[in-house]
């Protein structure tokens, strides 16, 4: 495994000096990390991986620094590295089971997410992730369990609910899902996503103002979250708003041009305005993606 980093020449490469023991480099570099501070951080990992440390923990961070540098092949030789070094971290199974299913690799994202659970039982997180993989996997029922056994574990988490108010609108219990989503905004206030997906489930409840609200209220939380902006585009053609709706998709597909599903919904709004070219042309663009 090739790492495409800059390489350091051990402590020194710092400005440490060689005395300093590697169990300070790695507390430091933990410290740094858990501030927040990855770009200080990552140059420790490098340290200490040009040392040939094998602590898992090392492995395992910086697996999620070059996760979210869009290294994700590099991501998932270090988070084996690290579960070869401890077969029992929860905390290495957790991460190679969010990548995995980032990559659309479910049944694997599933089983190492069970794995962290197997080593972790209480690891509520875990419980919700696990809820995201199966509901992706289409066992509603399952993910339902799971995430609500992460609510037990840790009642406090906004995303648990929001996640669980999504697995509810697919079945579809969507008073249910309402109530879970609200609760997502009362814990976390300004939770984007939670407002966005409250419109979605307002509007399946045949409440397209209170869904415009919502919708509108996430974009004014996150600007550019697409998602939302797609939403709000429907909730305004459920409302005969055409002009509007118009305008919000399009504005949405200059953020971001590779969903599928906006496509489809400029479709309709197109189709709506009675523009049946410019609606084909949106649908056929929409089922290449």
């Amino acid at each position: 495994m090739k790492d495409d980093s800059q390489d350091h020449e051990g402590s020194s490469a710092l400005g440490f000096s060689n005395k300093i023991s590697t169990a300070a480099i790695v507390d430091k570099a933990l410290k740094l990390h858990s501030e927040g501070n990855i770009i200080e951080a990552k140059k420790y990992y490098q340290v200490l991986l040009n040392k040939g440390i094998d602590d898992p923990r090392i492995y395992c961070n910086y697996g999620s620094i070059c996760k979210k540098e869009g290294r994700s092949n590099d991501a998932i030789d270090y988070y084996q590295r690290s579960i070869f070094l401890d077969p029992y971290y929860s905390g290495a199974y957790y991460n190679y089971g969010n990548l995995l299913q980032e990559m659309s690799r479910l049944k694997e994202a599933e089983r190492s997410t069970r794995l962290a659970i197997r080593n972790n039982p209480d690891f509520a997180m875990a419980h919700i992730n696990l809820g995201n993989t199966l509901k992706a996997l289409g066992d509603l029922e399952s993910a339902e369990i799971s995430t609500r056994r992460g609510i037990r574990l840790s009642p406090q988490l906004a995303i648990a609910y929001n996640n669980l108010g999504m697995i509810l609108r697919d079945f579809p219990r969507l008073e249910e899902a309402e109530l879970s989503t609200r609760k997502a905004i009362e814990i976390k206030p300004n939770f984007a996503l939670a407002y966005n997906n409250l419109g979605a489930i307002l509007k399946d409840l045949g409440k397209p103002k209170e869904a415009e609200y919502a919708a509108r209220e996430a974009i004014r939380l996150e600007p550019d979250l697409v998602i939302a902006q797609s939403n709000l585009a429907s909730i305004l053609l459920d409302l005969g708003r055409l002009k509007e709706a118009e305008l919000v998709i399009r504005k949405a597909i200059s953020v971001n041009p590779s969903i599928g599903s906006m496509y489809t919904n400029q479709s309709m709004i197109f189709y709506a305005l009675g523009d049946r070219e410019s609606a084909l042309s949106s649908i056929t663009k929409a089922i290449s993606l």
